[in-house]
This record gives structure tokens, C-alpha cells and sequence, in this order.
């Protein structure tokens, strides 16, 4: 549990649908450190990191599935993280690109902190388990599936949709010292499911906000109050009922 371990991949890692497993133990100075893995049309199977110290995810990556442990902390450093499967970061991750994260989950157990970087989340299901703070950057989240209904909320209007954020979640998205100069939620170009906002508490939204959708409709049944940015978008070919909106250019 002491001293230094470190497993380094300078080139990029194959194996179309084998799984890849890396334990570096309890060494507090471990590190790990992946270039590119997999490929779009060959991807590997389950990756499995476990690391106390820090994991550095420097390439693409194309997998079934991705899953880190709850200690240490993984740096996402790439551009695409694309698996048919789940994403799960149980550690704090940290990015040092603009990055998209496709997967059909997608659960964090910790923070996110994307500093002035893009963060997009292309899934049909989200649970996030700490804040993700931001900067200069844009959050965008988004259906994997163009017909997955979007719920912000933990209202009941919201709670019935596939891909939710609760009171709570939207709370982690929205941190008052350091939130994303934008957040965009919902697919424009191919986005048919409805988007749902209904919140028991408060939510001030201090970045710009789009609510978007290719011809879902979408709908607000508690006040959307964007007065810290000002800044409210809505953009869909379907049909729009909106309750209160607070101080917005919309």
C-alpha cells in the first residue's frame, strides 16, 4: 500500500469485444494511464479500472462498458467516450478536454469538475451522485435514443420520464460558485420524447438554459426562474405550455 506503481498504455489497446480488467491495488501513488481503446466499429469488451490514484484516460475509448472504483480520481483528457453499454465513474473525475460521453447509463458516484471544458452527456438514463461544476464550457445532456422522454424534477410530471434528473440532480448540475455558462437539455436534430419540468424546490438556474427537442413537446409546470443569467431558450417544432418564467429573455 505504499510506495509507487504506475501502468502506462502508450498505444492504443484492441481486442473487439474482450474484456479488459486493470487493479493497481491499494498504492496510494498508483496511476494509470490508457491511450486509445478500441475502435468505433471494434470495441472492446467490459473496462474495469480500479486505482486509489489517478487514472488518465488520454484516447478515444469504445467499449461495452466502463466502470472505475470509488477511490482515486480519473481525468478524462480525450474527446469521445463511447460504450454500448454503462458508464460508471464511482470516483471524482476531472477533464482536461471537451469531452462527449455516450452510453446507455450513465452514473457518477462523485464530483465532476469540468473547468472551462464542453461536458456532453448523449444517454437514456442519468444518476448523478455529486456536483458538476463548470466554467466557461457548456453542459449539454442528452437522449441516446431519439424517442426518450427527458423529466426535470422530482415532481410526478417528471418522474414518469426515462431520462430524469431529480430536485437533488438539478441541484448538482446548478452550483451557485461554479456553474457552466450554458446548459442545453435535449436533442434538436433528431429528439421526438417530451420534456417535463416539474420541481417541488426551488431551482435557480443560473446559467443560460435550452430546452430543446425536435418536435417533442415540451412543458413547464412549476416556475422556471433564470434570473441569475436571464437567459431562457426554447426550441422545439412541438408544441410549448409553459408555467411562470421568472425574469427570463426568452
Amino acid at each position: 500500500s505504499s510506495g509507487t506503481i504506475g501502468v502506462t498504455f502508450g498505444g492504443s489497446i484492441t481486442g473487439g469485444g474482450k474484456a479488459l480488467t486493470i487493479d493497481t491495488g491499494t498504492y496510494a501513488s498508483a496511476t494509470i494511464t490508457l491511450a486509445a481503446v478500441g475502435t468505433s466499429g471494434t470495441p472492446i469488451g467490459d473496462l474495469t479500472l480500479n486505482n486509489v490514484g489517478t487514472t488518465t484516460l488520454g484516447g478515444a475509448i469504445y467499449a461495452a462498458s466502463l466502470t472505475t472504483n470509488a477511490s482515486g480520481t480519473t481525468a478524462i483528457n480525450t474527446t469521445t467516450i463511447n460504450t454500448t453499454g454503462a458508464q460508471t465513474y464511482n470516483d471524482a473525475v476531472i477533464l482536461g478536454a471537451n469531452v462527449t460521453l455516450t452510453a446507455s447509463s450513465i452514473t457518477t458516484g462523485s464530483t465532476i469538475a469540468a473547468g472551462a471544458n464542453n461536458l456532453t452527456l448523449v444517454t437514456d438514463a442519468l444518476s448523478l451522485g455529486g456536483n458538476v461544476s463548470g466554467g466557461a464550457g457548456t453542459l449539454t445532456i442528452a437522449p441516446k435514443t431519439a424517442a426518450t422522454t427527458i423529466g426535470l424534477g422530482s415532481g410526478s410530471n417528471a418522474t414518469s420520464a426515462t431520462l430524469k434528473l431529480s430536485d437533488t440532480e438539478l441541484g448538482r448540475i446548478n452550483v451557485a460558485s461554479n456553474y457552466f455558462a450554458s446548459i442545453v437539455i435535449g436533442d434538436a436534430t433528431n429528439g421526438t420524447g417530451t420534456i417535463k419540468y416539474d420541481t417541488s424546490a426551488d431551482q435557480h438556474f443560473h446559467s443560460a438554459l435550452t430546452l430543446q427537442s425536435h418536435n417533442g413537446a415540451i412543458t413547464t409546470y412549476q416556475a422556471l426562474d433564470v434570473s441569475s443569467s436571464k437567459n431562457l431558450t426554447i426550441n422545439t417544432g412541438g408544441a410549448v405550455s409553459l408555467s411562470t418564467i421568472n425574469t427570463a429573455n426568452v
